[in-house]
C-alpha cells in the first residue's frame, strides 16, 4: 500500500488533515497484489497514538487498486473521513489498513450500522496491507 502524498512512515500534508485551508480530503492510496478469492477489500483507518478511529470503507471491489484524494473507491463507508488532528504540540501516527476479504465474510449489522471489528477483520482477511503516516500540529 503506497500513497503520492506521502511517503512509508512520513509526514501527511496539511491537506489530509483538519489544519487543510479548504476542507480536508482523504489521501490518494494504492495498492497491489489482491489475493486470488478476494469478494471485497475494507479499509479501516485509525490513530495508534491517540486511540481515533478516522475512517472505514467496506465492500470495495477486488479489481479496484486505487483511491483518488476525497474518494471511497466506490466503496460504501461505514464511517466518513475525520481528518488527522492530533492537537497542538503532538505528534500522532496514523495507519491505513487494507483487509482483502473473502465472499463468505461480512461484519455483522446492528440496526442500520455495521460492527466493524478489525479483530475479525484480520481473522478472516487472505491478505492485509498497511501504510503509516504521521502528523504534527
Amino acid at each position: 500500500m503506497t500513497s503520492t502524498a506521502f511517503q512509508a512512515n512520513g509526514a501527511i500534508p496539511k491537506a489530509y488533515t483538519c489544519d487543510a485551508t479548504n476542507g480536508a480530503v482523504s489521501p490518494p492510496l494504492a495498492w497491489s497484489h489482491v489475493p486470488p478469492g478476494t469478494g471485497w477489500i475494507a479499509l479501516y483507518v485509525y490513530d495508534n497514538t491517540g486511540s481515533v478511529l478516522h475512517w472505514i470503507v467496506l465492500n470495495i471491489k477486488p479489481d479496484v487498486t486505487s483511491m483518488a484524494a476525497g474518494s471511497n473507491a466506490g466503496g460504501f463507508e461505514v464511517q466518513n473521513y475525520l481528518p488527522m488532528c492530533p492537537g497542538t504540540g503532538n505528534t500522532d501516527q496514523y495507519q491505513w489498513t487494507l483487509y482483502a476479504e473473502p465472499n463468505s465474510y461480512h461484519p455483522p449489522k446492528f440496526g442500520g450500522s455495521y460492527g466493524v471489528d478489525p479483530t475479525q477483520l484480520t481473522a478472516h482477511a487472505l491478505g492485509i496491507g498497511s501504510l503509516i503516516g504521521t502528523y504534527s500540529q
